[in-house]
């Protein structure tokens, strides 16, 4: 019964993982005499709150897997869960908006790089509904089976 919510919940969990290594944007610095501008990728790394947003999201969603005993607080963690990889979301678009530290977001492929990082946060927001639905099924399920009893 609790295949498809672990499945969704692991696949969330990787999805913000995976904002550790796709890059979201483009952080540029240009030296004081020189016309040379330096970009650096912006990645969950470059920014600590972000690191810790998304860490936060991976485990929030490793640690709602094993609470398949206790499905109303499986459903809490999990809308949870699409709240804080919103939020991780919304905070990589500011981010990487900001122009006064030389940010730019920078979503698709630019150069030989592929900037694909600020979609995760989003991807993992919607695997979590996906599992709420699924945790909502079960309960169903369960409350009819208890029905014909």
């Amino acid at each position: 019964m609790q295949r498809k919510q672990s499945l969704w919940l692991l696949l969330a969990a990787i999805a913000i993982i995976l904002t550790f290594l796709m890059p979201y944007g483009i952080h540029s610095v240009s030296a004081a005499n020189t016309t040379l501008v330096t970009d650096t990728d912006l990645t969950a790394k470059s920014n600590w709150i972000l690191a810790l947003l998304a860490g936060a999201c991976a485990a929030l969603a490793m640690f709602t897997i094993f609470l398949h005993q206790n499905r109303s607080l499986q459903k809490r963690m999990t809308l949870l869960l699409v709240l804080v990889s919103l939020l991780c979301g919304v905070y990589m678009i500011y981010d990487a908006n900001l122009t006064t530290a030389g940010n730019k977001l920078v979503v698709g492929v630019l150069g030989s790089g592929l900037y694909l990082g600020v979609l995760f946060p989003i991807i993992s927001a919607g695997l979590a509904i996906m599992a709420y639905m699924g945790i909502r099924k079960d309960e169903k399920l369960i409350a009819s089976m208890d029905r014909l009893r």
